[in-house]
């Protein structure tokens, strides 16, 4: 109700999804190809100072065994970067890597939450949170919004002259049992990213694109993302960091 209040939605075709913004998205998407609508707006939110990030992690693992052994998200992180770092013989100096890059990029950025210009060294000595993730390591938790309007292509125009089209997208969902994946991949970022690619006619997705967001609650999870998304050979992401691709002024 108060998101219809906010967006002047009274009376207007309106539906609540639960857990992520990106779902969201994709459900809007579809009301629109199926034709019963013409434009959908798309409102993400998020509250995660109210909450106890904790309790709330545990409660998505598995209710009989590993919730009882107090899984949380930052744990099931750990445990997957451990299993990153061991099968590439990576070390936590690339982690920092990651680190660094990134929080010397958020001093362009008034609004970042963590803005600093420090070493790899520096990185290293932040408090370790559960080995081998560091106070910097990991995401702060963030309160924030997002809105996309969605628009059929015969109406975009009366938007505005510089879309962002839609040409491909993908979404998979992996094993719900953490014993049943390998955490030193993605499978389901795997299948997607070829879905998206295939949709868009993407061939070399390295040379093809310039811009690429992703979500990483942690540092090593660029590293992983990069690599599964077909910009850098398995184990190689931080390749595109130690060479300048993924920093400022670099090819992405």
């Amino acid at each position: 109700m108060a998101v219809q209040d906010a967006v002047g939605a009274w009376l207007k075709s309106e539906t609540k999804v639960s857990s992520d913004g990106t779902l969201a998205v994709l459900y809007g998407m579809m009301r629109i190809l199926s034709g019963s609508f013409g434009t959908t707006l798309v409102l993400a939110h998020s509250k995660s100072s109210e909450g106890n990030q904790t309790m709330l992690g545990n409660a998505v693992f598995d209710p009989i065994y590993q919730r009882q052994l107090g899984f949380d998200l930052v744990a099931a992180g750990a445990m997957q970067a451990r299993a990153y770092l061991e099968k590439y013989n990576l070390t936590e100096a690339d982690l920092a890597e990651v680190v660094v890059k990134n929080l010397s990029n958020a001093t362009y950025n008034p609004n970042a939450q963590r803005a600093m210009s420090i070493t790899v060294e520096e990185a290293l000595k932040s408090n370790l949170v559960a080995d081998p993730l560091r106070e910097l390591d990991i995401a702060p938790n963030s309160d924030g919004a997002c809105v996309l309007l969605l628009a059929r292509e015969d109406l975009v125009s009366k938007f505005t002259d510089k879309p962002v089209w839609l040409t491909g997208v993908g979404h998979y969902q992996d094993n719900y049992y953490l014993g049943d994946r390998d955490l030193t991949t993605s499978r389901s970022l795997e299948k997607a990213a070829a879905k998206a690619y295939s949709m868009a006619g993407i061939i070399n997705p390295r040379k093809e694109l310039n811009v690429v967001e992703l979500y990483d609650t942690f540092s090593h999870q660029e590293l992983m993302w990069t690599e599964l998304l077909g910009l850098a050979e398995r184990g190689r992401g931080i390749d595109l960091i130690l060479s300048g691709v993924t920093k400022l002024g670099g090819e992405l």
